[in-house]
């Protein structure tokens, strides 16, 4: 059964009501339960969401009624995520095909010029000017290197 995650925020009227939640809590539990999911864990936390659901529900229309459901109470605004455990997971990314990024430089090619033709290349670029004499962008320069 595809599982689902839920972050949620009390609203104003949520908040007021916070000695209500644990019927709430029940109340939810039991309309996923009518619908076929179970509610896996419950947690309250600390940060910008104040509460994460795991679920487990038969399909997206599912999840789709349970976020629209508990939407309609008015104690909550929710984001529900579907999630891919670990076996789903691999299943996803050993589908994939394998690619060669080319984008990926070879840094063999750097290797091969004097170090300090590589430092006048970089202070060319970041002092606003390019390796091939045309000017960009101009970027402050902290000024001169210091002497070693």
């Amino acid at each position: 059964m595809p599982t689902f995650v839920t972050l949620a925020k009390w609203t104003d009227e949520g908040i007021r009501n916070i000695k209500d939640s644990p019927k709430r809590r029940q109340a939810f539990e039991d309309r996923i339960t009518s619908m076929g999911g179970t509610v896996k864990d419950a947690y309250l936390v600390m940060g910008e969401y104040d509460l994460v659901l795991v679920t487990e529900v038969p399909n997206d229309e599912t999840a789709a009624k349970m976020a629209l459901g508990t939407a309609m109470q008015g104690n909550v605004r929710t984001m529900t995520m579907r999630a891919f455990g670990r076996e789903e997971m691999d299943k996803i990314v050993g589908s994939l095909p394998y690619v060669e990024d080319p984008a990926t430089p070879d840094l063999r090619a750097l290797t091969s010029r004097p170090a300090s033709d590589l430092a006048r290349r970089y202070w060319d670029r970041v002092a606003g000017g390019s390796t091939r004499g045309e000017r960009t962008t101009a970027i402050t320069s902290p000024g001169p290197l210091p002497a070693h």
